[in-house]
């Protein structure tokens, strides 16, 4: 039904459907509403780059309305079976979102933009421990931190490599870490206290 529209009324309807989700946070068809507005996200412009941009915010807006803490989750009238496959859904798409922000953020040198995507990792791995990508993910994370010398957070989540997962891979070298990340983080404040003398 929503390609035989005329460009401008697709617009129109998309627009429509955003205004209603954002009004209705609880609608227990706005799952279904949100992939239409990602499904049809390319008819918003036609700047390649800024289709992009649109598709990239329609999916973390996804996440953002219906993964498993969201509000719809706990008040929409859906199946169990319904609302994991919408929170399977959310999950899928933050993780995309944060992989293709933090490539396109990592290629143009904008550390501004990293440290975004990097919070949307960060986001994805306190919804999601469970996920089995979840692991693996969190350590590059934790390094990628470390590496930008972004040591309070490349604690926090060296932390929640040694402690928050079952797996035992990276477990003791992200304790290791850790403790490098505080100790280098002590001698910033060190450097950054002016002579009491």
């Amino acid at each position: 039904y929503m390609n035989t529209l005329e460009n401008t009324d697709l617009v129109m309807a998309l627009t429509a459907y955003d205004s209603l989700l954002a009004i209705y946070p609880t609608y227990h068809e706005g799952p279904d509403i949100q992939q239409k507005i990602i499904n049809n996200a390319t008819y918003l412009s036609n700047d390649p780059q800024e289709r992009i941009g649109i598709f990239i915010r329609q999916k973390l807006s996804f996440f953002e309305r219906f993964n498993r803490n969201s509000d719809w989750a706990k008040q929409a009238n859906v199946t169990p079976s319904q609302a994991k496959a919408v929170d399977d859904s959310a999950a899928a798409y933050l993780e995309q979102s944060a992989k293709y922000l933090y490539t396109t953020a990592r290629d143009a040198g904008d550390s501004r933009a990293l440290r975004e995507a990097l919070d949307h990792f960060v986001t994805y791995f306190e919804t999601y421990p469970d996920r089995p990508q979840a692991y693996e993910l969190n350590w590059s994370v934790a390094t990628e931190l470390r590496d930008l010398g972004d040591y309070e957070r490349a604690y926090d989540e060296f932390m929640r490599v040694s402690r928050e997962y079952e797996m035992d891979e990276h477990r003791r070298d992200a304790a290791v870490e850790a403790v490098a990340a505080a100790q280098r983080l002590v001698q910033q404040e060190e450097q950054n206290v002016p002579n009491a003398r």
